[in-house]
């Protein structure tokens, strides 16, 4: 949950490379961190991710509404 919202997580792809990837784990994770992203982005990201909800952490979803209004109207939208 905790990079759902990111921005910087998604990329745009079609259902089958959703599905390649579901399929292909490793491949898919290999092809992020050396090939999409780079370590230091994975990393990050991956920390995140990992890391949500061990410590209470919830999704405030409110901000995440928020955040993404400002990106929109930032955006012209």
């Amino acid at each position: 949950m905790g990079t759902r919202y990111l921005l910087e997580n998604g990329f745009s792809g079609c259902a089958a490379i959703n599905k390649w990837a579901h399929d292909h784990g490793a491949q898919w994770d290999r092809a992020l961190r050396l090939e999409l992203w780079g370590e230091e982005k994975y990393d990050r990201l991956w920390g995140i991710a990992n890391g949500f909800g061990k410590k209470g952490e919830r999704m405030d979803y409110e901000q995440v509404i928020a955040g993404l209004r400002r990106v929109g109207n930032e955006e012209g939208r």
